[in-house]
């Protein structure tokens, strides 16, 4: 009897538990109202009202327009039942965070997991608070497919896609990240994550209020990360650090089992018309940082590269693999390694990289597509390198190999090229091309297909009107010396141009002057070119900037109108072979500012440091950097020298002083308990003859930081010290 009573009670709840496994389908509009059932015909009009109903396994679809909103679930779905957000038409809804929210924002602490996310548009991130980001995923198991999203912070530490620690799991996939942002797409200290046939173009970075070295951008980047897969991705555009980048930057962290296979890198540090981005000597202004914070572009051979394996010298950098990867036209190397204390493992198998180095003046000269040394540290095999050199330009047999084979997708590390059993998959043309096509008004099939046209075929001409400046950043302006910008218009049919707008409206410190380019409003027709030139004012003194935009009404949304940044500052776009301005020969005994080197070679950055005096530190150095300094002594005799220094590092450290190429001095630093706590730690008397010489500070290892050298008579402390601020080597 009890066994009858049990079926039966299982017989009469079976059903209750069928129908609320089944899966719901609710609709959301623009135009809809929450009052309403949530159905096609009579759509709800916010997630707030859709989270009330939408549980595990449901869909949520949204109708076309513009959503003045974001997608924040306080919950997630379930394994084998995610919960689904998809446009009803792909591409035609979007999420616009107008500067003020996270359009896509899937929260840890909500247990936000289990989505897929497909067909939309997101743009315009939130400019402050934190996060910075237009998509944040700190969650596992989602997808986000065929999602376009546009314009993070352009002045704080933003990213316009960021899956963020502890996301794992994680799948993008044919999307694209363009814009504004310090990197498009960053996949930090996330494990198992996949970013399959993204495009990323940077095009922006003011980085106001967040001081790195300016402009630190980079497209693609697996942070501190550890078996992440980065496949069949192409990042383009004029980005200042690194184009795909696998990183351990900091003590302690570890960037392990990581893939890059598959994937491009071109134009970086490149304008639109070919020519070096022309970065000003100083970073946009105002600003909460050192305004003369920013790259040295002369010495930094290992930024504006195509791909790069960056590791911190006490960091962890083993088995990440970069396979069938293409570098070209980039302003520095195609392929740039610096290697941490911990480094084995890693390769570069059938890469392609040629036609690289077209602004370098160190690290090997113009047209060095990686450096000799680096590629020692590494397994290379069937690769084709053209243009091998060590950093004094000695050159080296190239690598010859089979190369890149770019022709078809990779699929979970898989190449689907029909030689492992399974059907061909191809690759080309992109899958999002349709659709960055009418957003973005340029083909990606056709930017890659000019770089590999024997791999990949090129399309017929984008017909979407695009509206393109000559350059990114314009620089070097005097009174007496206006810039010549070339604005093109880059569709097959005519175009209007109706107005040029100064950021600085009504204040701008510069001018229109001249040109070839019609009164406003005017017509270009298909691929026709009109020149402005843009003055300063007269009257204006000290450093001038501001933003130059060209409007048409035709040009399509995404990410901006095209656009130039105008400075007065001077411009760090050296052709190679041109030396660097001049520096102040600096007075001893007293004071070396580490900023005030006049040449360097190696991996640091400037950083702000708390010590006493605060001012700037020279930071995150690569053990063999240097910077060098143009000195007068004004009396011969001994002086004493100390270093000041501050490591949380346990590892042994060397610090090497030359004067005019002979070694004088040997500094040991120990550990002070923290990167901003500083000690004088001093070396042996120094003699030093009466007149002009050349100093060298070699930072034989990392694992410190060195805010200056203090010079004084030997068995006296100098009334006025003068440091050279050389801090945060790690």
């Amino acid at each position: 009897m009890k066994k009858f009573y049990v079926f039966c009670f299982a017989i009469l709840i079976l059903p209750g538990l069928t129908d609320s496994l089944k899966a719901s389908t609710y609709y959301l509009s623009p135009s809809g109202l929450d009052g309403n059932p949530g159905t096609a015909a009579q759509p709800w009009a916010t997630f707030g009202r859709a989270w009330q109903s939408v549980v595990a396994g449901d869909t949520l679809i949204l109708q076309d327009g513009v959503y003045y909103t974001n997608i924040e679930p306080p919950f997630g779905g379930q394994s084998g039942r995610p919960i689904t957000i998809k446009a009803a038409n792909d591409g035609k809804a979007v999420i616009d965070g107008e500067g003020l929210r996270v359009p896509i924002m899937l929260w840890s602490y909500r247990n936000a997991n289990f989505f897929v996310i497909e067909g939309l548009i997101v743009r315009n991130g939130p400019h402050s608070p934190n996060p910075q980001a237009v998509i944040d995923v700190e969650t596992d198991d989602n997808i986000i497919r065929r999602v376009s999203a546009y314009n993070a912070d352009p002045d704080e530490n933003s990213m316009v896609i960021l899956l963020s620690i502890p996301s794992e799991r994680n799948l993008l996939e044919d999307c694209v990240a363009a814009g504004t942002g310090r990197k498009m797409i960053n996949v930090y200290q996330g494990t198992y994550n996949v970013v399959r046939r993204c495009f990323a173009y940077w095009l922006g970075w003011d980085g106001r209020k967040s001081c790195q070295d300016w402009p630190q951008v980079s497209n693609i980047n697996i942070y501190n990360g550890s078996n992440d897969t980065v496949e069949n991705c192409v990042a383009v555009g004029p980005i200042a650090e690194s184009s795909i980048m696998v990183q351990a930057n900091a003590p302690g962290v570890q960037a392990i089992g990581n893939k890059v296979l598959g994937s491009i890198a071109i134009n970086g540090g490149v304008n639109p018309d070919g020519t070096l981005v022309e970065w000003p000597l100083t970073r946009p202004q105002p600003t909460t940082c050192d305004p003369y914070q920013v790259y040295d572009y002369a010495n930094w051979f290992d930024h504006r590269v195509g791909f790069k394996l960056y590791g911190h010298a006490d960091a962890t950098l083993k088995d990440n693999i970069f396979r069938d990867v293409f570098a070209w036209h980039n302003a520095s190397h195609g392929f740039s390694i610096t290697p941490s204390n911990t480094f084995s493992g890693n390769a570069l198998d059938r890469g392609t990289i040629v036609g690289n180095g077209l602004g370098l003046v160190t690290g090997g000269g113009p047209g060095t597509d990686a450096v000799y040394t680096e590629l020692q540290r590494i397994s290379v095999t069937d690769s084709i390198i053209s243009v091998v050199r060590d950093t004094a330009g000695k050159s080296y047999p190239p690598y010859t190999g089979g190369g890149a084979r770019l022709q078809n997708r990779y699929i979970n590390g898989v190449l689907m090229d029909g030689s492992n059993g399974q059907p061909a998959q191809a690759l080309w043309p992109w899958p999002m091309e349709d659709r960055i096509r009418a957003e973005m008004g340029i083909s990606v099939t056709n930017i890659v297909a000019q770089a590999v046209p024997g791999q990949v075929a090129a399309l017929g001409p984008v017909t979407q009107p695009r509206l393109e400046a000559s350059l990114m950043f314009a620089s070097t302006f005097t009174a007496t010396n206006p810039r010549t910008i070339t604005v093109t218009n880059k569709s097959a049919s005519s175009l209007t141009v109706n107005a040029y707008v100064f950021g600085k409206i009504g204040s701008s410190p510069y001018t229109i002057i001249g040109g070839t380019c019609p009164s406003l409003p005017f017509s270009l027709a298909a691929s026709q070119s009109c020149t402005v030139q843009v003055g300063l004012k007269s009257g204006i003194s000290g450093i001038a900037e501001d933003y130059l935009s060209f409007y048409s009404p035709q040009a399509p949304a995404y990410p901006f109108s095209a656009r130039v940044f105008l400075s007065n500052a001077g411009t760090q776009a050296r052709n190679a072979g041109t030396p660097p301005p001049p520096v102040s020969t600096i007075s001893l005994p007293g004071k070396l500012e580490a900023e005030a080197y006049g040449q360097s070679g190696g991996v640091f950055s400037k950083k702000p440091t708390t010590d006493v005096g605060g001012g700037l530190k020279i930071g995150d150095i690569q053990a063999g950097s240097w910077v060098e300094y143009p000195v007068t002594v004004s009396q011969a005799g001994s002086y004493a020298v100390s270093a000041r220094v501050a490591s949380a590092s346990t590892i042994a450290k060397s610090i090497s002083l030359f004067i005019d190429g002979v070694k004088v001095d040997t500094f040991t630093p120990g550990v002070t308990n923290g990167w901003d706590t500083f000690v004088d730690v001093s070396g042996a008397p120094v003699n030093l003859t009466q007149g002009n010489h050349t100093l060298r500070i070699t930072l034989d290892t990392g694992g410190y930081d060195l805010n200056y050298l203090t010079f004084g008579a030997a068995g006296n402390t100098p009334a006025t010290p003068q440091n050279v601020h050389i801090q945060s080597i790690q």
